[in-house]
């Protein structure tokens, strides 16, 4: 999907007004009580006036109205600025990389920015996402910046340069046109799905792309991170999550699926993939089941193996579990319903792995690096760093692997 900028006019300002107000937008804006038209005007009469900004309106291939970009504090002199988007309500989901394409090229091609930034606020988990899939880097944290009421918020800063858009622009444009591909077949059957995770899960930062090949396929979607907000509909895939679903919850779906990290019935409970690495495993099953009322006790649909070498850190053994989980996933949905018959039941003696807690992550001082490797493999530097305790205090180490640097 291509999509157009202008600059926004007189005429077109008008028709971006309620698309600002709209909860949804105002609520992760700044500013967010509801604009009056009054305010609008205003507002438009100075961006006509200030160099620092830019506006645009956002139009799809067919013409129509769809969003708006913009951006703000340029400076020439240092050729940086910031900018921000909003798509209008009625949009049709999967605008976000579309507009965030064109918004980049007209930054570092038309206006000739060598950096741009943005600043969101940390609840607005998608769009961050959105940003570093299209990457963008995190570049800091201002603590308690906003506040919402009597809330305090984070504010997350961003950034990219000039000289890391054109591999990033190749990236980009190589996955709007796969999920433009997705929409040319005849359109599936229209199956709702929900797809269930924790909210702090690291998986959260790969599911929107499942969620847009869906999307992008005509299915409805939709994305919760408590059991008790599942809603219903004909699938829930839970990814990453810790919560028990209830039956009840459960009877609301045609089917409810779990992705589990191991070999069933071998490997059932927490944290199966971690375990499996610190007992030195480097052919590890993902396998998709039916949810039950016993944990990890569901038929079998399907199962693929990850190799690993042994020398991945947390990113890579996560990125490699995530794809292995979409595959599942998406075949499931692409074959489905014959995919729901397709299930088998489990064979063998079940075995339990033990929830990990923070002592599990401790190091021995006495004992060499080597013998201690798996154990930094799976270490997590920001959720729970490994560490170890030398003369009465406690050190946390943080492990990364320089990209490109051997020993050789």
């Amino acid at each position: 999907m291509a999509i157009s900028l202008e600059p926004l006019s007189q005429d077109t300002s008008e028709v971006i007004l309620p698309w600002r107000n709209a909860p949804a937008v105002r609520g992760q804006m700044y500013t967010q009580h509801e604009i009056t038209p009054a305010e609008h005007r205003s507002w438009f009469e100075r961006t006509q006036t200030d160099p620092t900004k830019q506006w645009y309106l956002c139009r799809d291939e067919s013409g129509q109205a769809v969003g708006v970009v913009y951006f703000t504090d340029i400076d020439t002199d240092h050729r940086t600025g910031f900018w921000g988007f909003y798509a209008s309500p009625e949009a049709p989901r999967g605008l976000g990389k579309p507009m965030e394409y064109s918004a980049l090229e007209m930054a570092f091609s038309e206006l000739g920015l060598h950096k741009l930034n943005c600043e969101i606020l940390a609840t607005n988990k998608a769009v961050i996402n959105l940003h570093k899939k299209c990457g963008f880097n995190e570049e800091g944290r201002f603590r308690g910046q906003f506040r919402d009421g009597e809330k305090r918020i984070d504010v997350i800063r961003l950034g990219m340069l000039a000289e890391e858009w054109p591999q990033n622009r190749d990236r980009l444009r190589e996955r709007i046109a796969q999920l433009d591909a997705l929409t040319k077949p005849p359109p599936p059957p229209h199956t709702q799905i929900v797809i269930l995770s924790d909210e702090e899960s690291w998986i959260n930062d790969y599911i929107p792309d499942l969620a847009e090949e869906w999307d992008a396929q005509g299915r409805a979607v939709r994305l919760a991170h408590d059991v008790r907000q599942a809603g219903e509909g004909d699938l829930c895939f839970c990814l990453g999550l810790g919560q028990i679903v209830p039956r009840a919850v459960r009877q609301r779906f045609q089917h409810v699926l779990v992705v589990h990290e191991s070999d069933l019935p071998r490997g059932r409970g927490w944290s199966p993939l971690t375990w499996q690495i610190l007992d030195g495993a480097d052919h590890i099953a993902v396998t998709l089941i039916e949810a039950e009322d016993d944990v990890d006790n569901g038929p079998i649909y399907a199962q693929r193996w990850i190799a690993f070498e042994g020398h991945e850190l947390i990113d890579e053994l996560r990125a490699a579990q995530a794809e292995a989980t979409h595959a599942l996933c998406r075949a499931f949905v692409d074959d489905y319903p014959d995919s729901a018959i397709q299930g088998r039941e489990q064979i063998g003696e079940a075995t339990y792995y033990p929830r990990r807690l923070p002592a599990d992550s401790e190091l021995d001082p006495e004992r060499s690096l080597t013998e201690q490797f798996n154990q930094l493999r799976v270490a997590d530097n920001r959720r729970y760093p490994v560490f170890f305790e030398f003369d009465g205090h406690r050190y946390a180490l943080r492990i990364e692997r320089k990209l490109g640097e051997t020993s050789e």
